[in-house]
């Protein structure tokens, strides 16, 4: 399927954007990635779901956000497998 209209058109439409989130959970899924949705406040969401998958396995966070990282400190336990995070900024 081909694209007719720019991103930003296309990301202003809230049924766009859930659908593309959804088609993106789904396919992220598929090889076992484990997917959250975050209803209220997503740092948080994704600091407490990062610190339970922890506690079984290996787990890396991708966030740019210095408020991840200030979560992720506080919550997480020295005890638990690994907890890592990985920013994707690039370099202007």
């Amino acid at each position: 399927m081909r694209l007719t209209m720019s991103k930003k058109e296309f990301l202003s439409n809230e049924r766009n954007k859930q659908a593309l989130i959804n088609l993106l959970s789904q396919e992220m899924s598929k090889p076992g990635i484990s997917v959250a949705h975050a209803e209220g406040d997503v740092d948080y969401t994704t600091c407490k779901v990062a610190c339970a998958s922890a506690l079984r396995q290996p787990t890396a966070v991708v966030a740019e956000d210095t408020e991840v990282f200030q979560l992720l400190a506080h919550y997480a336990n020295p005890m638990d497998f690994n907890l890592y995070m990985i920013t994707a900024k690039h370099l202007s």
